[in-house]
């Protein structure tokens, strides 16, 4: 679903919050901002894959690749490998501002040179830590159903 970068959030109905905004919602039809990412902002984007909202059932493929493969796409940094397209991601601007991407993001980035507008970076680079209290807190404002990861692999009495 393409979303124009820096738009007012619209995918999720039951997600969307005043002042939330799109980054990399991209489509195969329309043009986007191309550039090198930095890898500092790269590992910030990364911390944020780590700790995803917004979960859904499906996945969604990338129709900027062509051909474009079946199923959904995996991508690997820091020896760790990640699922995409199948969820998003928050990223707090110290602005207050805040924004909801894809976690096709990774890819775009990486596959289609794709450059987030420069608020998103700065705000990946200097904005809210992923997995700090402030985060956890914030993102729960913005997904009442959010589980933390660590959550999902502790067994009850240890």
């Amino acid at each position: 679903m393409y979303c124009k970068d820096l738009s007012a959030y619209r995918y999720a109905e039951h997600l969307k919050r005043r002042g939330l905004r799109n980054v990399g919602w991209l489509s195969g039809r329309k043009p986007y901002a191309q550039g090198r990412v930095s890898d500092a902002a790269k590992d910030a984007l990364w911390a944020h894959l780590l700790l995803p909202v917004a979960r859904m059932r499906g996945f969604h493929e990338c129709d900027l690749c062509a051909p474009s493969p079946k199923g959904p796409l995996s991508a690997s940094h820091n020896g760790a490998t990640l699922t995409l397209g199948w969820a998003e991601i928050r990223v707090f601007a110290n602005s207050g501002r805040v924004y909801a991407a894809p976690t096709l993001v990774w890819h775009y980035v990486e596959a289609h040179s794709y450059a987030p507008p420069d608020e998103f970076v700065a705000a990946l680079l200097d904005g809210v830590a992923p997995g700090s209290p402030a985060f956890i807190e914030r993102v729960c404002e913005y997904d009442s159903g959010f589980v933390h990861p660590a959550a999902l692999t502790k067994r009850p009495g240890r």
